[in-house]
C-alpha cells in the first residue's frame, strides 16, 4: 500500500489530493551520477506550487534531509540515489526522503551543545510533525509534514 493509502487509512488526513514521487538522480543518467540537492529543490517547487504550502518552508527541510542522506548513507556514493515522495492533502503536505541505507546510525536532533549537525533541528522547527523509519533493507525514510496555511509550527 502506498504511503498516501496508509495515511488515509489511519485517519490522519481527510483527503489525499495527489501523490508525486521521483528518484534522484533520474533514469537514463550515467551510472556514476550523484544526487544533486538543487534538482530536488526544483522538483519540489514544481510539485508544490499552488498547494497552499510555503515553498521555502518545504524546500529548506527537504534539502536538509537530502543532504543528510548524501553525507551519511550510500546515497552519497557514485551511483547512489534518493527517492522523494510528496503527498498533498487538504491539510498540507508530507515530504518523504528515502536513502540507499548503508549506515546503522539513526536520524536525531542533536543536543543544544553540539557544534554541528543541526539539519534535523531545522526540520523539527519548521514541520508540524516529522519522523523516520528503516525498512528491512536498511533504507531510511525521513518524513515531515507542513500545514497548508504556510504558517510555521515552532516547537
Amino acid at each position: 500500500m502506498s504511503a498516501a493509502g496508509l495515511l488515509a487509512g489511519a485517519g490522519l488526513v481527510s483527503a489525499v489530493r495527489f501523490v508525486a514521487a521521483r528518484r534522484f538522480p533520474g533514469e537514463g543518467g550515467p551510472a556514476v551520477a550523484r544526487v544533486d540537492v538543487r534538482e530536488v529543490r526544483a522538483y519540489l517547487r514544481r510539485v508544490l506550487t499552488g498547494t497552499g504550502v510555503d515553498l521555502g518552508d518545504a524546500e529548506l527541510p527537504a534539502c536538509e534531509v537530502v543532504t543528510n542522506a548524501v553525507r551519511h548513507t550510500d546515497s552519497g556514493k557514485p551511483g547512489g540515489r534518493v527517492w522523494v515522495t510528496v503527498i498533498v492533502t487538504d491539510e498540507g503536505v508530507r515530504v518523504e526522503v528515502t536513502d540507499e541505507g548503508g549506515t546503522s546510525t539513526e536520524p536525531h536532533v542533536p543536543s543544544a551543545a553540539a557544534l554541528g549537525g543541526r539539519g534535523l533541528l531545522i526540520v523539527q522547527e519548521l514541520a508540524k510533525r516529522w519522523g523516520w523509519g528503516r525498512d528491512g533493507d536498511g533504507r531510511v525514510t525521513v518524513w515531515f509534514e507542513l500545514a497548508a496555511t504556510g504558517a510555521r509550527h515552532c516547537g
